[in-house]
């Protein structure tokens, strides 16, 4: 079992795709936020420390894989580093998932069980 009440932000353009993973993670005991894009996800992340990040790699403005980069590079030393998680229907090269400074990779469409293991991932990580 995960630990409740994790501050999790979800960035994907696409409105259905966004609210039903944000529901499902609310049902699970988490406050959730969410962005249309990476530019905003970039804006929230430097508002507020994130201890999750769902983050779709195709999305206008900004991709998935700058976004990332730019929230990273944001954050100092000291702080702590969200676990984001990349999202995708496409199969992702392992090479450009390190390089994009992801830490896992999910593939659309999402499933319970699958974020449930991610959740878990992460607490075991912590």
């Amino acid at each position: 079992m995960t630990t409740k009440n994790l501050e999790i932000l979800i960035a994907d353009d696409n409105d259905i795709n966004r609210y039903v993973l944000m529901e499902m993670l609310r049902k699970l005991g988490h406050k959730v936020k969410g962005a249309r894009h990476g530019k905003e996800a970039v804006q929230l992340a430097a508002q507020h420390s994130y201890d999750m990040i769902f983050m779709d790699l195709r999305m206008p403005e900004l991709g998935g894989i700058e976004a990332v980069q730019q929230i990273r590079s944001a954050i100092s030393e000291n702080e702590k580093q969200p676990y984001i998680i990349a999202c995708s229907t496409d199969l992702l090269n392992v090479d450009l998932l390190s390089e994009s400074k992801m830490n896992a990779y999910i593939s659309k469409p999402l499933r319970k069980r699958v974020i449930e293991e991610a959740l878990s991932d992460w607490e075991d990580l912590r």
